[in-house]
């Protein structure tokens, strides 16, 4: 009974987040794996509706040798103006286990492609776009807990740290007053380029049964210099996990 008070309590907290709009931040909650054994596969995925956008998420890991891992993530977002890949992460660490606490170090690399309208409507100004990518190349370290109250229960934390490169062209265009079907356009470009230091602890839970576990996971971010170009800094997300 504990336990699927536990889980009731989580699966309500997280849906209530995530359709709330809590939840705007476009840089990813990546699932903390906490892998064990060798040959041990964790798969770990979810969609989520934000701002008029449908978006879903897919992490896999895996325990390649007794201590060296893989993992890989990928978030694909869907609205008015099409779909496409928003963000993609891979990487590679160390695992190990000391009694019952689990500990991870990854090295790792993410990309985000920048491609949408600054607007949809033309009537607003300015009207416009902006084009480029983020790149990151990051170490995290994770640390928790498997299979607590009776394989019920997961609990992990992570800390990530990262080298953040931006680089966009944001273009406004900008309309005459007009009468009748007549109007004249002219556009200007801004070049956006920025280096900063990543700070990211996430927290995540996983309960339901030994192999099947919905989860929720809570991130928060900083950058060096503060940077307020990317949007919230809190960050909640709903996945389901399976163990293999």
């Amino acid at each position: 009974m504990k336990t699927k008070r536990i889980l009731s309590v989580v699966l309500t907290a997280a849906i209530l987040l995530v359709f709330s709009g809590c939840a705007t931040y476009q840089s990813q909650c990546v699932d903390i794996p906490l892998i064990e054994h060798k040959g041990e596969v964790k798969l770990d995925g979810g969609v989520g509706y934000l701002d008029k956008s449908l978006f879903g998420h897919l992490t896999a890991a895996a325990g390649l040798t007794d201590h060296i891992a893989v993992q890989g993530h990928i978030r694909g977002l869907s609205d008015r103006k099409g779909a496409g890949t928003e963000y993609v992460q891979i990487a590679t660490g160390y695992y190990n286990k000391f009694n019952r606490l689990n500990t991870e170090l990854y090295l790792g690399y993410g990309f985000r492609p920048f491609a949408y309208k600054l607007s949809t409507d033309a009537y607003l100004e300015p009207y416009g776009r902006e084009d480029g990518s983020l790149h990151i190349a990051f170490t995290q370290f994770n640390v928790g807990w498997n299979g607590l109250a009776n394989s019920h229960i997961d609990i992990a934390f992570g800390l990530k740290v990262g080298y953040m490169h931006d680089s966009r062209i944001r273009t406004n265009y900008y309309y005459d007053y007009y009468y009748g079907n007549n109007r004249g356009r002219w556009s200007t470009e801004q070049s956006i380029v920025g280096n900063r230091l990543l700070l990211e602890p996430t927290a995540e839970i996983r309960a339901g049964w030994t192999h099947f576990k919905p989860s929720l996971i809570v991130g928060y971010f900083h950058t060096f210099p503060k940077d307020y170009m990317y949007g919230l800094r809190l960050s909640i997300r709903l996945g389901l996990t399976y163990r293999f």
